[in-house]
């Protein structure tokens, strides 16, 4: 899978192979206006689907990002990781995790 973005009117997704058999969300945009209706979570499947069977897709967000939080744990995301540090000012990132079809 190459590096990619899916699209929808107002909103994108950024993604990209990452190490093994996984891909990596670099960034959802939504406009204002149109959060809460779905487009984000619409995108979130899309690539799942692309992705296919067995490959995890991974996001990371800062560890204060409780929008982004609550959106990846409504999607079946888990936390995988945390990272200590992980942006430039220190502040620390959670990685989340899931693979099509997860269901718990």
């Amino acid at each position: 899978m190459n590096a990619g973005r899916i699209t929808q009117p107002n909103a994108f997704l950024d993604y990209r192979p990452g190490s093994g058999n996984t891909v990596e969300i670099l960034d959802i945009s939504v406009d204002a206006e149109y959060r809460r209706k779905g487009l984000g979570r619409w995108m979130v499947n899309r690539l799942l689907d692309r992705a296919g069977e067995g490959v995890l897709v991974f996001a990371i967000t800062r560890h204060t990002n409780y929008i982004a939080q609550q959106f990846y744990e409504d999607m079946r995301f888990k936390v995988i990781g945390y990272l200590r540090d992980f942006y430039g000012n220190g502040e620390s990132a959670l990685m989340y995790g899931r693979r099509k079809g997860d269901q718990s």
